[in-house]
């Protein structure tokens, strides 16, 4: 069984800073992320952090096309550089992606 809790666009733009507030997107329930990079661009990393959200402990480098799932924890998005901007698609699940 799969079961949806969100999807969303995501779009960002460049950023001075090295990534966005770490987060988890349900605290209440256990989850996981699928997302998939829609546009190209430069930077703009998703960063997975240990259970306290203070360390990076992956970086998930982006390509256009790119499918990428992972444990719903402590996660930021990276920003692209100045003049690009960064869209993915986000889905929050529980269950099997076959």
């Amino acid at each position: 069984d799969l079961t949806v809790y969100r999807m969303a666009f995501n779009l960002t733009f460049a950023d001075p800073s090295k990534h966005g507030d770490p987060h988890i997107d349900h605290q209440t329930f256990p989850h996981k992320h699928m997302l998939i990079y829609l546009n190209k661009f430069d930077a703009g990393e998703t960063f997975l952090f240990d259970e306290t959200g203070t360390n990076i402990v992956e970086t998930i480098k982006p390509a256009m096309d790119k499918f990428v799932v992972f444990d719903g924890g402590w996660h930021a998005q990276g920003f692209c550089r100045p003049q690009q901007s960064r869209l993915i698609f986000v889905a929050t699940f529980d269950g099997d992606v076959a």
